[in-house]
């Protein structure tokens, strides 16, 4: 039988998306349709990723684990918030043309992502993977994986 890993699936998810704005940073002088592209595309994958912790991992590792992980859990979900604004804030500049206040932002974005993903891949990751038996695990995962299902 399969072993589905939550640290294993959502740290790849990060290395991905890390790769994607990657690219970002790359093609973010020229403020070109490329670079918009990848924003939005950046942005889809990151709300999907986002969304499905807020509304499926967090509240099923929640019922099974201490204050002191819940207080973890909502410091993530305060982090969420603050890259999300940071995001819509990069765009808008982005889309505005103004390249240093964007240059700024995607430095603010990359700091708050490296930190926040260390935080969630030896934390509330982990934790599901110890914690949620592997039923849980599979149907969290299965949502994760299929983005066109509502998380709502």
């Amino acid at each position: 039988m399969a072993v589905f890993s939550i640290d294993d699936s959502l740290s790849k998810d990060h290395e991905q998306l890390d790769q994607l704005l990657q690219k970002i940073e790359n093609t973010l002088s020229a403020c070109s349709a490329e670079v918009i592209s990848l924003l939005q595309e950046f942005k889809s994958r990151l709300s999907h990723h986002m969304k499905w912790e807020e509304t499926v991992l967090f509240p099923a590792v929640k019922e099974c684990c201490t204050q002191e992980q819940k207080r973890s859990i909502e410091s993530l979900e305060i982090d969420h918030e603050r890259i999300r604004e940071t995001l819509n804030n990069l765009i808008m500049s982005v889309e505005e043309n103004f390249r240093e206040p964007a240059k700024e932002h995607l430095e603010q974005l990359k700091i708050f992502l490296q930190g926040h993903n260390y935080d969630e891949e030896h934390g509330v990751y982990a934790e599901a993977d110890q914690q949620l038996d592997e039923k849980t695990r599979e149907r969290c995962l299965n949502l994760f994986k299929t983005p066109n299902k509502t998380i709502e």
